[in-house]
Order: C-alpha cells, then sequence, then structure tokens
C-alpha cells in the first residue's frame, strides 16, 4: 500500500511539473519578442526606443543655407522628407531624435534633399549604407559627412 500511494504520488508530482513547464513556455513565447519576424511585434508607445542622429563633420563645399536629411528603412529611403530633416545646433553639428523599433537594424544614409545629393564617401564613390541597432532608449548615434 505505501508502495502504491508512492507510486501515485510520485506520478501526480510529475504531472503537476509537466503542466507548470507548459504554461511558463507558453507565456514567454508570446512575451518574448523576436524582431526578425517583424510582424509579431506588439505596437505599443513604450514599445519604442528614440535616438539622436548627431553629425558632427560636414563637407567643407556644403553650404551655409542647405538642409541635411537622413532617409532609411525607416521612411522606405525618401530623401527630402522633412520629418527626418537634421536640426543646425550652435556648434554646426546637426542633430535629429528618431522614434525607433529596439534591436532591429538601421540602415540610413544622408542627403541634402535630392536623390543626387546622398552622401558619398571621402574619394566620391558611392557610400554603403550605415546601419545601427538601438540597443538603449536615448542612444546617440555619432556620424561624420565625408562628401556629397
Amino acid at each position: 500500500m505505501k508502495k502504491f500511494l508512492f507510486f501515485a504520488f510520485l506520478i501526480s508530482f510529475s504531472m503537476i511539473l509537466v503542466s507548470c513547464s507548459i504554461q511558463t513556455s507558453e507565456v514567454n513565447e508570446v512575451n518574448s519578442i523576436d524582431s526578425s519576424k517583424g510582424n509579431d511585434y506588439i505596437i505599443d508607445e513604450n514599445n519604442f526606443f528614440y535616438i539622436t542622429f548627431v553629425i558632427s563633420s560636414i563637407p567643407s563645399e556644403t553650404n551655409e543655407n542647405d538642409d541635411i536629411y537622413i532617409m532609411g528603412n525607416f521612411n522606405n529611403w525618401f530623401p527630402g522628407d522633412e520629418n527626418y530633416r537634421m536640426t543646425k545646433n550652435s556648434d554646426d553639428s546637426y542633430s535629429l531624435k528618431v522614434k525607433v523599433v529596439p534591436n532591429k537594424e538601421i540602415k540610413y544614409k544622408y542627403n541634402l534633399g535630392t536623390f543626387n545629393s546622398i552622401e558619398k564617401d571621402f574619394f566620391g564613390n558611392e557610400r554603403s549604407n550605415r546601419i545601427f541597432i538601438p540597443r538603449f532608449n536615448d542612444d546617440i548615434v555619432d556620424d561624420q559627412i565625408e562628401a556629397w
């Protein structure tokens, strides 16, 4: 009789552990965010980061009155998008705070408002996309533009 009760208790206890384990894994799957899937991200104001892009150096041939914009996979690569116009600061740097999804790769370039004025490398060649992955809220990305 004692063996029967012991085995009954052991089986019941095992079933409870398995049941708790299944519930825990289901909860973790719902609450986890996999940025590679993209569509399962819950849109909520608390799920975004604010990143400040700063341009600390621009080419000397840039006109004083030129507006500088940022474009990328966050605005469908649209140059001259007024929502992404950089603000000129008193120290001659430019900055813009952008709302982004955490841990999702951002690809971007700077421009003067048209596809003909996208930043180039030092030698005037087409520049590869800049890439940044926001890991923390209020990150600051400091860039230098070599040529237009």
